[in-house]
């Protein structure tokens, strides 16, 4: 009998330190979750985090990839060594962005350009201080989106600047997402027209350097 006691005391010792680790195993995969996510309490979000590179980023050689840079405005962004940073076109040769460019495109570098490639990031800047980047969105949004399409807009955090975020339609009446942020005293805004990894991965190196 004093057996059968003391095998029910381990047993049930057991089962609560089983229940113990699952909970904590659990309440840790939670926090990575909400790393990754960067959600905080408001509903903004933060792109470009450590947290959110390492997930875009896992598995990516990037040891090809190149670095464009603008000195005028202060940011960089890496992309793969098949894309292109470019402003335009000199005939059917894409003119490649310098460290001045207003306004720039990033696409994969090929026969496609001129008929519209379906994977773009496209990044201007906007001399306008009349607004709040929430505000100048507000104005303008119509030009990038029908309004019926619009899935969201939040605040969020873009590599470590306050932004706003419209998430559209991903079509060819409707960007796929769009941020407005102030870089003094200028808008810069960055726009893409399809959602996928590809573009994620680009978006989550982009870092001001002053």
């Amino acid at each position: 009998m004093q057996i059968q006691k003391h095998s029910a005391l381990n047993f049930s010792i057991f089962i609560i330190f089983a229940v113990a680790v699952a909970i904590f195993i659990i309440s840790k995969g939670m926090e990575t979750v909400a790393e990754i996510d960067s959600i905080d309490n408001g509903g903004g979000m933060t792109l470009g985090t450590t947290a959110r590179e390492r997930q875009n980023m896992q598995g990516v050689d990037t040891f090809t990839w190149k670095t464009y840079r603008n000195e005028k405005y202060g940011f960089e962004v890496r992309y793969p060594s098949a894309f292109i940073a470019y402003t335009g076109f000199s005939g059917e040769e894409p003119i490649e962005a310098d460290a001045t460019s207003d306004r720039f495109w990033i696409t994969r570098n090929n026969g496609l350009l001129r008929r519209g490639e379906p994977l773009t990031i496209g990044t201007k800047v906007i001399a306008d201080m009349s607004f709040t980047p929430r505000e100048w969105l507000d104005e303008n949004k119509e030009n990038y989106t029908s309004l019926d399409e619009i899935k969201l807009v939040r605040n969020i955090e873009f590599a470590g600047k306050n932004a706003v975020e419209l998430e559209g339609g991903c079509n060819i009446a409707s960007v796929c997402k769009m941020y407005v942020l102030r870089i003094s005293p200028d808008y810069l805004i960055v726009i893409t027209n399809a959602d996928g990894k590809d573009l994620d991965q680009i978006l989550s190196t982009f870092k001001f350097i002053k």
